[in-house]
């Protein structure tokens, strides 16, 4: 009787000069780390970038006005707003430009604008707002739970605003217009872009969802980011255009900064009822959204499974890429760091 070999083949390892080696594999590995490089690299760049400019901005106000009168433009918020956009409009653009020209990829491949069913964008659209709902519950909820662990309160990244027309809209644009173009193009663009061009749909939308929470750089804000980054996926791979997801995510913040302004004179109890009322019609919104979908689509949640053969390996190999480790390190360690700053 042959003995049974099977249990004594070996599994040929993924490292060259070894009798067993696989090329194949191999080949593929380096493959798939170079698209988590290629979606890392740029991130980390956005996390240096940030924190770079701001200093180089503020070196230069103080070069030009001096000290005194550096400090006191910086007290005003209208400035911060000014200083947030023009850093956010360097970070979310040319470092995912120059990562995915040096990468060989074209970007009219990753930013998505076609065509699509006006009905079927349109319930998408409405989805998406009773997702954000969902978020900011989320959100709510995990704030209360961080605090209570560290007794601290979330800090404001921003002072509060300034309450006359000319401020109103250069909020609504620092706020609501600039971040939904420009963080959906570097997330829902380059981003998930290059990781679908090894991962499947579903598994490409929840890392981008995940790193676009983790980019917010606090506790706080990352169920509310990693829900809304979850459905501007959705939305863009369903549709196969971006402008959905830039249609929610400008909704979504311009509303918050309109609530804002509209409650600033009202009492804490009137300003309750305003907001509880607001999330009630986002929610009816949704949901109304939600039975448009599965009444015009038979399956509006089956995404593509291109690419799944390997998915959980492709997905452990993109996520131990190095620029990808260093970027979820330097997120974890600002979130820390945001629970103790006040």
């Amino acid at each position: 009787m042959e003995p049974n070999n099977q249990f004594f083949t070996p599994t040929p390892p993924v490292q060259p000069g070894h009798p067993y080696f696989d090329p194949e594999g191999y080949k593929e590995k380096l493959s798939v780390r170079k698209v988590g490089n290629a979606v890392g690299l740029p991130l980390c760049m956005v996390n240096v970038g940030s924190f770079v400019l701001q200093t180089v901005i503020i070196v230069a106000m103080m070069m030009v006005a001096g000290f005194s009168n550096t400090q006191a433009m910086l007290a005003d918020s209208d400035v911060l707003y000014l200083i947030n956009a023009v850093i956010n409009l360097v970070i979310f653009t040319v470092p995912f430009v120059i990562t995915a020209s040096a990468c060989k990829h074209r970007l009219g491949d990753l930013i998505l604008f076609g065509k699509t069913s006006r009905t079927k964008s349109l319930a998408v659209v409405m989805l998406g707002m009773g997702v954000c709902i969902i978020s900011n519950i989320g959100t709510a909820m995990f704030s209360s739970i961080i605090n209570a662990i560290f007794h601290v309160l979330p800090s404001a990244n921003m002072p509060d605003y300034n309450y006359n027309i000319g401020s109103f809209i250069l909020v609504v644009l620092c706020i609501g217009i600039l971040p939904a173009l420009l963080e959906e193009f570097a997330f829902r663009g380059v981003v998930l872009g290059i990781l679908r061009t090894k991962l499947g749909d579903g598994a490409s939308i929840i890392i981008s969802a995940a790193f676009f929470g983790l980019v917010h750089g606090n506790f706080q804000q990352v169920p509310f980011a990693f829900g809304v980054g979850l459905v501007l996926g959705y939305a863009t791979v369903y549709t196969g255009s971006m402008l959905p997801a830039i249609l929610i995510h400008a909704i979504n913040n311009t509303v918050s900064v309109v609530l804002d302004y509209a409650t600033s004179t009202m009492s804490p109890m009137v300003q309750a009822a305003v907001t509880y009322l607001y999330f009630a019609v986002m929610l009816l919104i949704g949901i109304c959204g939600f039975i448009i979908l599965v009444k015009t689509d038979v399956a509006p949640f089956r995404l593509s499974a291109e690419r799944t053969e390997n998915g959980k390996r492709d997905v452990k190999w993109l996520l131990t890429s190095p620029a990808v480790i260093i970027y979820i390190t330097m997120c974890l360690v600002m979130s820390v760091a945001a629970l103790f700053i006040a």
